[in-house]
């Protein structure tokens, strides 16, 4: 188990303390002991209760854990758990899309200063061509090795 799910582990922990107890008590005892064993000892999370939740500085690994807290245990309703499935489905597709964006080969070449500086990097045209082989005949492949012999010594 890595460091920062326990660390997450820890602030969820926390966060679950401040919870009213009717919830808690949806959570099964096996969830709860298992938040308890893996938590991280090193690390120590205090809730500001002068700032809003978004306000936190939690990871998203404890946003993670606490959304699958919700979506399985704390909603009452399926009308819920749809709507709270929807919002990371949602989510999920902008990340993707993010994601697809930023690593499309459009997207990291037109950022890179490297080409707009040096000139090697045509944006507008497709240039395509092959480029002709020609393997030197056995004559010449000799006489070469001749003379990069007699350079040597």
């Amino acid at each position: 188990m890595t460091e920062e799910y326990r660390r997450a582990l820890t602030e969820v922990s926390e966060i679950l303390a401040f919870i009213d107890i009717e919830y808690i008590k949806k959570i099964p005892v096996d969830v709860l002991i298992y938040i308890d064993n893996n938590k991280s000892d090193e690390y120590h999370f205090e809730m500001d209760l002068n700032k809003s939740f978004n306000e936190q500085s939690l990871s998203k690994e404890t946003l993670a854990f606490l959304g699958w807290l919700s979506v399985n245990f704390f909603c009452d309703s399926e009308e819920e758990k749809s709507t709270i499935e929807k919002v990371l489905d949602e989510h999920e597709q902008e990340y993707r899309i993010n994601i697809k964006q930023k690593y499309s080969p459009n997207g990291v070449l037109s950022g890179n200063e490297i080409f707009k500086n040096t000139g090697n990097y045509d944006s507008g045209e497709d240039h395509k061509s092959l480029v002709k082989y020609e393997e030197k005949n056995f004559i010449s492949r000799m006489f070469d090795a001749i003379k990069h012999f007699f350079k040597k010594k």
